[in-house]
């Protein structure tokens, strides 16, 4: 275990907290217990095949290596079987994300072009919008007592919440100029404007 973390990969891994991490996984695949018959490296859905095997010759290890599926199960690293759909979901998110952005749609059914429908999306959401709150009335209201420990919260809720607005804001008001001309396209407003485009919460918001 030492001629394996500390001298092999020991002078790759530099990080102090990473080497005691890499120390960590070797305890359980360099071990007393994996000379035991059975001994699992994982719990879980894959336990029953990265499992400590009886002796025997080369083939006979090649074969059982063979049986491995391509992609590891989540167990082994020590994550849930959860973490193969999470994989999933956000690999798919990327490929239609890539999709989308790939999209030429310059003219829509109607023979709107994409910077019309863009600019009637900012006309329709610019009076929706609401107004920033008002913190002052929101620390009378609540005022941050220690009794009362969740004004605190309500209140930090509201500053956060009117950051957010003030960008939403900003963002709309710049996009719609920079549409008609009187401001550069910066490519932060362009990813707006895509968002915007193909149904979607701008990554900016």
């Amino acid at each position: 275990q030492f001629l394996t973390g500390q001298i092999n990969y020991g002078g790759r891994v530099t990080d102090d907290l990473d080497r005691r991490c890499l120390m960590t996984m070797l305890d359980r695949f360099m071990c007393p217990a994996v000379i035991e018959d059975g001994y699992q490296f994982s719990k879980g859905e894959g336990s029953g095949m990265y499992r400590t095997i009886e002796p025997g010759n080369r083939s006979y290890y090649m074969d059982h290596i063979r049986e491995w599926p391509l992609n590891p199960h989540p167990e082994v690293f020590g994550l849930h079987a959860n973490a193969d759909l999470t994989c999933a979901r956000n690999e798919t998110s990327r490929v239609l994300a890539t999709l989308l952005s790939m999209q030429v749609g310059t003219v829509t059914g109607e023979g709107q072009t994409r910077d019309d429908v863009v600019k009637q999306l900012t006309d329709d959401l610019t009076p929706k919008i609401p107004p920033l709150f008002d913190l002052e009335a929101f620390m009378k209201k609540f005022p941050i007592r220690y009794e009362q420990s969740m004004n605190t919260v309500v209140v930090q809720e509201a500053e956060r919440f009117n950051r957010l607005l003030k960008v939403i804001h900003y963002s709309i008001k710049e996009l719609a100029r920079a549409i008609k001309g009187d401001v550069v396209m910066s490519q932060e407003l362009e990813n707006v404007g895509t968002s915007m485009y193909t149904n979607q919460v701008p990554e900016l918001w």
